[in-house]
């Protein structure tokens, strides 16, 4: 029986035709040309081929034969969603995400039990299980919410009978929400100072001084550097984030634009399998190297990094005038007045107001 994985759903959203696999293999090839050989590079683009094309034979035969089964369990309905999402559009790499981890939870606690057999109390016990897990009560929420979504979309194509999992009462989130503060001028100099091993200097580095999220930092390839023509500036090339505001441009720091045209992207590899780090095993990295600087609290986190480079671009340019330019330097989404203004008719801010807020950031 077929089951979609986290890394499945990447080959139905993102290279759902020949040609944009096609892309991502030449992209893979540049990418890893200096870092694998010849044969290890041919060995992972033929695996990734091989992996779309079991993917796409699955979503072929779902799409030419609807199945059509009294009864649907969390396996079932999970091909079912996934074949509808990819044909009503194209959907980002936090959506899928959020799918696929919230599908395993519910195969993992409802196995291959009918979903119409499932009472409230059903679903209330998964709720439970998920309390079990340590999990934070927002993090247990969002779970229930796309499971709700799941099951009213099977109830919407009468695959479903009933949506028993609709009226499951959420966990209060002020029960585990910790208050988050900044780091001070000492600790990011600790962290900066300390002795890692060279990826994850780098990694600190540029998050400092860009307010970079720990997706995109993992993102970066080679092509990611680039050089703005008219004023010569260094910039990163930021194409994919969690939000479309944050595909952007960040002008490289003056003090790290030396270190950062040495690095060799992407910064994390796992030597043992040969390839680039997943998302989920960068971040697990990059804070278990953080949390033997900070104290594991769970008031600081990588994330504070951006919001302390934040309150540095604040404290040197106060006035809302800047407001905008900031939000465009951390990818924040602005005002829907101002995001019409800016992006669509000034094409964003100019690339040295830009720089001289970065740049005037120091620790």
């Amino acid at each position: 029986m077929f089951t979609f994985k986290r890394g499945d759903f990447k080959y139905v959203f993102e290279y759902d035709t020949d040609e944009e696999l096609d892309k991502y293999l030449k992209k893979v090839e540049e990418s890893y040309a200096r870092t694998l050989s010849s044969e290890a590079l041919q060995k992972k683009c033929d695996v990734i081929k091989q992996h779309y094309t079991e993917v796409q034979k699955i979503v072929k035969k779902e799409e030419a034969y609807p199945k059509e089964k009294s009864s649907y369990n969390f396996y079932d309905l999970e091909v079912k969603f996934v074949v509808y999402k990819k044909n009503l559009e194209k959907v980002g790499e936090r959506s899928y995400r959020a799918y696929s981890t919230t599908f395993n939870k519910l195969k993992e606690f409802f196995k291959r039990d009918n979903i119409d057999s499932l009472t409230i109390e059903d679903f209330e016990r998964f709720r439970d299980y998920l309390k079990s897990k340590k999990l934070a009560h927002k993090t247990i929420n969002n779970y229930l919410s796309y499971t709700k979504d799941f099951v009213e979309w099977g109830v919407s194509r009468k695959l479903i009978k009933e949506n028993n999992a609709r009226n499951v009462e959420n966990l209060a989130e002020n029960a585990t929400k910790k208050k988050k503060t900044n780091y001070t001028d000492k600790e990011i100099n600790n962290i900066l100072s300390f002795d890692f091993e060279q990826e994850f200097k780098d990694i600190f580095l540029i998050a400092t001084h860009t307010g970079m999220r720990v997706g995109e930092i993992h993102a970066l390839k080679p092509e990611s550097i680039k050089q703005d023509e008219e004023t010569g500036i260094y910039y990163f090339d930021i194409e994919k984030s969690k939000t479309t505001a944050g595909e952007r441009q960040v002008p490289i720091h003056k003090d790290i634009l030396e270190r950062v045209l040495k690095m060799k992207f992407p910064l994390l590899y796992d030597k043992k399998k040969k390839m680039e780090m997943t998302d989920n095993g960068a971040q697990k990295a990059i804070l278990k190297q953080l949390y033997r600087v900070i104290a594991q609290t769970g008031d600081k986190t990588f994330h504070t990094l951006r919001g302390k480079f934040m309150e540095k671009c604040f404290v040197k340019y106060p006035k809302k005038d800047y407001l905008y330019t900031i939000q465009e330097i951390v990818g924040h989404s602005k005002e829907e007045k101002a995001s019409l203004s800016i992006d669509t008719y000034a094409k964003g801010f100019h690339l040295l107001l830009k720089k001289e807020i970065v740049d005037s950031v120091s620790y």
